[in-house]
């Protein structure tokens, strides 16, 4: 059971764009993994993509896009790597985690080209942080192993198979979630609870119109929010503005367009929203301190290496 969020400061996070992740997920839209740890600790980090976390032994606090829970397992979390995640774990850590990359993938399920994230995996996006119940475990164990199965052993149809394992896994998500709103007592957890899960349902919005004008009015439209409510949930849980907190979802993806595809430059700023090539490179040095062309050649230096991983 996660406990209360204990207390933050303000500010923004560090630089901490996992560059080899997100070139091994450009390569293998779809990964699954199981591991054990002991007194495990992973800082901040965040790539492109959606990862599921199934924990199964050990305590400890997880921290997504500064909201950190301290958990005991077991739990299943499902959310967008782009929020900035860190993990810290005592004792023996269990974990599976499922990665993936729905652009990618949707290219290699053959299907064509369509704005926002393809074949329902929009329904996957955002956060979700739930207990899992005893009854429960062998079954989604079971499921993480058959994305495994499919995904290492490349079987013929291997994408559409673990697709569909995919999409059992958010059936599993969901039917959770509702089970946990049902049962738990705590009012005020419930309450923050739902917040996290608006921002980061904001924070899907916001990634999946970035070519657009994404403002306080058309989230507030997609949501029905009122925009005071936009501009409150924001600050409150990112400690930044709302122009802020877009601005800088902008250059991150920029950040994934200038290492993983051979746009020009102009052609990434109207990407993510910067139609004019100055404006972008301003802003884009802004958040990094350096130009967008000089940020993909330190990053391309390291493709080569990272290539080697795979």
């Amino acid at each position: 059971m996660y406990g209360t969020p204990v207390p933050t400061t303000s500010g923004r996070y560090g630089r901490a764009w996992d560059t080899k992740f997100c070139l091994r997920l450009l390569h293998q839209p779809i990964f699954c993994e199981h591991h054990v740890h002991q007194n495990y600790v992973y800082t901040t980090h965040q790539h492109i993509g959606i990862e599921f976390l199934f924990c199964q032994s050990g305590h400890g606090v997880l921290t997504l896009n500064k909201q950190p829970f301290p958990f005991t397992a077991p739990i299943l979390v499902q959310y967008a790597s782009t929020m900035p995640h860190s993990l810290l774990v005592h004792g023996t850590y269990a974990r599976w985690n499922v990665c993936i990359q729905p652009d990618v993938l949707l290219s290699l399920l053959g299907e064509p080209e369509q704005p926002g994230y393809p074949l329902g995996l929009g329904e996957l996006h955002g956060l979700r942080f739930m207990d899992v119940p005893q009854k429960h475990l062998a079954k989604l164990e079971n499921l993480f192993i058959d994305i495994n199965d499919e995904v290492t052993g490349q079987p013929p149809l291997y994408a559409k198979m673990a697709f569909l394992k995919l999409q059992e896994l958010s059936c599993m998500v969901e039917r959770l979630r509702q089970t946990c709103c049902q049962t738990e007592g705590d009012t005020k957890k419930i309450l923050h609870g739902r917040q996290i899960e608006q921002l980061a349902d904001i924070h899907s919005y916001i990634e999946a119109n970035l070519a657009d004008n994404v403002s306080a009015q058309s989230i507030a439209a997609a949501f029905h929010y009122s925009e005071k409510h936009v501009y409150r949930l924001i600050n409150k849980l990112t400690g930044q503005s709302l122009g802020s907190y877009i601005k800088e979802q902008r250059m991150k993806r920029a950040q994934s367009l200038l290492i993983g595809t051979d746009l020009s430059i102009a052609a990434i700023g109207k990407a993510v929203g910067i139609a004019d090539a100055a404006q972008f490179s301003r802003a884009f040095r802004d958040l990094t301190n350096c130009s967008p062309s000089d940020f993909r050649k330190a990053y391309r230096r390291t493709s080569a290496d990272a290539n080697e991983l795979f």
